[in-house]
């Protein structure tokens, strides 16, 4: 039920991979584990599954099989599981040259419910030479997050047809890097790209990886996303 989400460069008119977002595919395991049950119907058994799936998931990445000779990813988890056992013995069997190229991709709810376990959670994996991506950010919650604060390396912004209509420019985001996620569209990297953004994950840019075309109708600076 692991899946691989690349996240991807936009530099010099090319997409490059920049990581791998290894998740699990949720709608696939709870119809393997409990067919026919709504698993968010619960939020807090929803919650405790995610954790039990936390130690699962890095005790499957401590073998050093799963590591050496692989390439930089990022990996969903919960702010209790960063500070748990299981995730100091993932940290220990982590190769040095992929330590300051993990991500921690932490879910805005943690950090709104609990404000003070999310900075401990951020310094704790800052201190061992992690980054802290903040992850599929809709658009109407986006005003309402004072990003500088949060001290963030990435903020992933979920595409929508709301989010098309807000200037980025005019969000202050501190040194964070934006991420636009489920961008399966020539729309949405249009936008993406217009508004400045350098990493991209979805469908439209998966495609598109490697050399780009000649540069869109306009002449604008950018390559041509409708490939």
């Amino acid at each position: 039920f692991v899946r691989r989400r690349p996240v991807h460069r936009l530099g010099n008119g090319t997409f490059q991979r920049a990581w791998d977002a290894r998740t699990l595919s949720m709608p696939e395991l709870m119809e393997a584990v409990s067919p026919r049950h709504d698993a968010l119907a619960d939020p807090w058994l929803y919650r405790r599954l995610t954790r039990l799936l936390d130690r699962r998931m890095l005790a499957l990445l401590s073998n050093p099989a799963e590591l050496h000779g692989g390439g930089p990813f990022s990996l969903d988890l919960n702010l209790t599981s960063i500070v748990g056992p299981d995730f100091l013995q993932f940290d220990a069997a982590l190769p040095g040259a992929l330590r300051n190229r993990f991500v921690l991709n932490l879910r805005a709810d943690d950090i709104i419910q609990d404000p003070a376990g999310f900075a401990f959670a951020r310094n704790f994996a800052r201190a061992r030479g992690y980054r802290v991506l903040l992850q599929d950010v809709p658009a109407a919650l986006l005003p309402a997050l004072h990003l500088p604060a949060l001290d963030l390396d990435y903020v992933q912004l979920r595409w929508s047809p709301a989010l098309a209509a807000l200037d980025l420019a005019a969000t202050p985001r501190g040194a964070a890097r934006w991420v636009l996620g489920r961008a399966d569209t020539a729309a949405a990297l249009d936008w993406g790209w217009a508004q400045g953004v350098g990493l991209f994950q979805g469908a439209a840019v998966t495609s598109a990886e490697g050399p780009a075309a000649a540069p869109s109708q306009g002449g604008a600076a950018g390559p041509n996303l409708r490939r």
